[in-house]
C-alpha cells in the first residue's frame, strides 16, 4: 500500500516564444497510489520564483506563503484520507473514485471535468449513437488544441462574444469551413445549454454569436443537396450488376431511398424490425419510434434476402457506392457551395465522386416531394421535427418547377380576371 501527493507549478510553454510561462502559473497536483493516479488544481497560483519545486510549496518571501502551504498540506492530507478510508471500508480505490470523493467536498470541476460529465450523462440519456460520441471527442480535442493555440484556460465565465469570435477565428486558421464550424459550435452549445440547466452554471455569453452561413441562407437552395434524381433512381435498381460485391451495395443503399433511413438505423435492423409490411424501429440518432410503411421497392429487396439484409461498414459502403455510381456512369455535374475564410467558394465535380450513404435519405424525401406524397406524412416517415428543416426540399425537382411555371400563361390570366 503506497501514496503520495506531488505539487508542482503548471508552466506552460508559449508557441510563439518557446518559453515556459514564469508568472500566474497553476499551482497542481498528483496523488500517486497503487499505480494510479489522480491529477487536479489546487486553486492557487505562483510566479515560478515564489515557488520551491525541491520542497514543493511556496518559498517562505511569497505573499501569504504559510497560509497557503498550509491549504497544500490540507489537500494531501484530504486525498490521503480518502485513499485510506477505502481501504478500510473494503473497497478498491480507483482514479474516479478518488476524484469524484475529492470532489464531494466542495472542490468545483473544471471546464473539461463538466464536459466529460455531459458526455457520459447526456451520451445515456439520449442513447447517443458511436458517430455522436464521436462528434463530441473530437470537439474536446479541438478546445484543448484551441487553448494551446491561443494560450487561454476556458471557463465559463470566459464564454463572450469575444470568445466564440476567437474560437470561430482559431477553426477558420486550420481550414473549417462555415458551415462545419457552425455545427462544431452547435454542440458546444449544446454542452453549455447542459450546464445551466443540469448545474445551474451562469454563463452569460451562451449563444452570443451567430455565424452566417451563405449556403443554408436562403429558404429552399437546392444547393449542397445531393440526391438521385428519379431517373437517376431507377436506372440503379434496375441495372444488371454481374458483381456481387455492388450488386448488394446497390440493394443495401436502394433499399435507404426506400425508406429514407440513416445508415445507423439501417445498420441496426434485425428481422424483427419487420412485420405485417410495416419497418419498426427507433433511431439511433434521435431516439423517435419510426412505423415506415414498406413500398415495393422496399419490399422486393427484403424477400431477396428473406428479411435478413446484407451488412457492411458505413466507411466501405461510402466508398463502393462511388464505384457503383462510376459503373452506372453517374457523371451528372454537382456544385457544392461552402464560405471558408470568408469567400464563397464553388467546387464542381460529378455526382459519383460526391454521393455518401447520406444520399440515400435526401433521395427518399426528394422523390417523395416529386411523388407529390403529403410534406407530413413525409416528415413522419424521415423523422424530421420541423418544417423548417424540410424548406430545403421543396422546389428542388425540375418536374415541380416546370408544373408550377406552366401555370404562368394566357388562359389562366384571363381565368382569373373573369372571377
Amino acid at each position: 500500500m503506497r501514496f503520495e501527493t506531488k505539487f508542482y507549478l503548471d508552466q506552460r510553454t508559449n508557441k510563439v516564444t518557446g518559453k515556459k510561462s514564469v508568472k500566474d502559473c497553476p499551482v497542481r497536483f498528483s496523488f500517486n497510489f497503487d499505480g494510479q493516479r489522480f491529477m487536479s488544481t489546487t486553486g492557487l497560483k505562483a510566479d515560478e520564483k515564489q515557488w520551491s519545486s525541491d520542497k514543493q510549496q511556496f518559498k517562505s518571501g511569497a505573499s501569504n506563503a504559510d497560509s497557503k502551504n498550509e491549504t497544500l498540506k490540507a489537500i494531501a492530507n484530504e486525498l490521503e484520507h480518502i485513499y485510506l478510508e477505502a481501504k478500510n471500508e473494503g473497497k478498491t480505490p480507483t482514479q474516479e473514485y478518488i476524484k469524484n470523493v475529492y470532489r464531494k467536498k466542495g472542490e468545483p470541476l473544471t471546464f473539461f471535468e463538466y464536459f466529460n460529465e455531459f458526455t457520459q450523462t447526456a451520451g445515456k440519456v439520449n442513447a447517443w449513437s458511436l458517430s455522436t460520441y464521436q462528434k463530441f471527442t473530437t470537439l474536446k480535442k479541438h478546445l484543448e488544441a484551441f487553448e494551446k493555440a491561443k494560450n487561454v484556460k476556458l471557463n465559463f465565465a470566459s464564454v463572450n462574444r469575444d470568445f466564440y469570435q476567437k474560437l470561430f477565428t482559431y477553426f477558420v486558421e486550420i481550414g473549417h469551413r462555415n458551415s462545419t464550424i457552425k455545427k462544431t459550435i452547435k454542440n458546444l452549445n449544446w454542452f453549455l445549454g447542459w450546464c445551466m440547466k443540469s448545474k445551474k452554471i451562469e454563463i452569460p455569453g451562451y449563444k452570443d454569436f451567430e455565424i452566417k452561413d451563405k449556403t443554408q441562407s436562403t429558404q429552399g437552395n437546392p444547393e449542397n443537396i445531393i440526391f438521385l434524381k428519379p431517373t437517376e433512381f431507377l436506372k440503379m435498381y434496375e441495372a444488371n450488376i454481374p458483381d456481387l460485391r455492388l450488386s448488394r451495395v446497390r440493394d443495401i443503399f436502394s433499399f435507404m431511398c426506400a425508406t429514407g433511413l440513416r445508415f445507423s438505423d439501417y445498420d441496426s435492423l434485425t428481422k424483427d424490425s419487420f412485420a405485417d409490411g410495416v419497418l419498426k424501429l427507433t433511431t439511433q440518432k434521435t431516439a423517435d419510434s419510426l412505423e415506415i410503411p414498406l413500398n415495393s421497392f422496399a419490399l422486393e429487396i427484403l424477400e431477396k434476402y428473406n428479411y435478413s439484409l446484407p451488412k457492411i461498414s458505413n466507411p466501405k459502403l461510402n466508398l463502393y457506392v462511388k464505384d457503383l455510381s462510376k459503373l452506372l456512369e453517374f457523371d451528372r455535374l454537382i456544385t457544392k457551395v461552402y464560405i471558408k475564410n470568408g469567400q464563397t467558394v464553388r467546387e464542381t465535380s460529378t455526382l459519383s465522386n460526391v454521393i455518401t450513404t447520406h444520399c440515400a435519405r435526401r433521395t427518399f424525401i426528394s422523390l417523395s416531394v416529386f411523388l407529390d406524397m403529403n410534406t407530413e406524412i413525409i416528415m413522419r416517415f424521415s423523422g424530421h421535427h420541423s418544417h423548417k428543416m424540410m424548406e430545403a426540399y421543396t422546389g428542388i425537382t425540375d418536374h415541380q418547377k416546370r408544373t408550377e411555371m406552366n401555370r404562368f400563361n394566357s388562359e389562366n390570366l384571363k381565368s382569373k380576371l373573369s372571377k
